[in-house]
């Protein structure tokens, strides 16, 4: 069968010092990861990870400008841990991210009971900087990532790393590919 137009490639990611480069085949979100943030935006904090996705077509390379994305007037971001997953839903590498939201976009879609895809996923909305391979240190099982600028805390995550991906590859697919933050 011939495509009715040539398809896109699948964005990939750059390993640093390696050569190699990692496809990007989906981007899965924790919502409400930062207890702080949460309470801040107004929303409680859930006990469990819940999860968004972005497409791999927002993915942004690090080095790249954003273009301010249209329909907005109020574009936040937050720093995330980036984790690419391996085999079995291993950790392959890791990196720093930027989620980036429509803000306005999303309280609209909130309000009217509507799903807030249009606010968090768009071309440049998961911004994010080469891999590093390997697990981050302090292992996964034990590492609650948190922020810090000039000595005081900024964001704390609510679950560790080990929790988060466990949740993420529950009754998933654990193929190689997919970016968690």
């Amino acid at each position: 069968m011939t495509h009715a137009f040539p398809p896109r490639p699948l964005p990939e990611l750059p390993v640093q010092g390696s050569g190699l480069t990692y496809p990007v085949a989906r981007i899965f979100c924790v919502g409400r990861n930062y207890a702080a943030h949460a309470a801040e935006m107004g929303n409680a904090v859930p006990d469990e990870p819940f999860w968004f996705t972005k497409s791999p077509f927002g993915f942004l390379p690090s080095d790249s400008i954003l273009p301010y994305p249209p329909g907005t007037s109020d574009l936040h971001h937050e720093v995330e841990l980036v984790l690419a997953l391996g085999e079995g839903g291993s950790v392959w590498a890791h990196g720093v991210g930027l989620d980036m939201t429509r803000r306005d976009l999303q309280a609209k879609a909130k309000k009217d009971g509507k799903p807030w895809d249009t606010a968090k996923d768009w071309e440049g909305s998961a911004v994010i900087a080469p891999l590093v391979q390997g697990a981050p240190r302090p292992t996964p099982r034990s590492a609650s990532p948190s922020t810090a600028r000039s000595g005081r805390m900024r964001a704390s995550r609510r679950w560790s790393t080990a929790s988060t991906r466990s949740s993420r590859i529950s009754g998933r697919s654990t193929r190689p590919g997919p970016v968690t933050s």
